[in-house]
């Protein structure tokens, strides 16, 4: 149940990352894509069995727990590397975009990054509904 929760939760933030992109509210678009994509690695890591750690960033426990293991499919281990690339652009923005007017960051440069991370994303959440599917068939 509460795999099923976390992956509801992200695909409720990408949701969000789309409405608030759509009202051009790009700083809020950033902030729900970067949770997004938080909450889906955190709901494989649910699968795993793993206790889930109470940060943001959980890139080290990601590549702990899942690269290499044999429960999690090929396709996603993969390009594990690329999706946490994009993670990691996430997180990097996640600060200024929540305090844009103090760091300068243009509406524009903003609207730009939604367009080109929003679709990494929801490739993201796909996958790792994917893999926890893979999991859960391989259990």
């Amino acid at each position: 149940m509460e795999v099923e929760n976390a992956i509801s939760s992200a695909k409720d933030w990408l949701e969000a990352a789309r409405v608030t992109a759509e009202a051009k509210v790009y700083s809020q678009a950033l902030y729900s894509m970067e949770m997004a994509v938080e909450i889906a690695f955190k709901a494989v890591l649910i699968a795993m069995h793993v206790e889930v750690p109470k940060v943001h960033d959980v890139r080290r426990a990601v590549r702990i727990y899942l690269r290499g293991n044999k429960l999690i499919s090929q396709s996603f281990l993969a390009d594990l590397e690329n999706y946490l690339a994009t993670y990691e652009t996430l997180l990097r923005i996640r600060p200024i975009v929540g305090y844009g007017f103090e760091k300068g960051i243009s509406k524009d440069e903003m609207r730009n990054q939604v367009s080109s991370l929003f679709p990494l994303c929801s490739r993201i959440i796909g996958e790792c509904e994917k893999a926890i599917e893979s999991i859960e068939r391989r259990e």
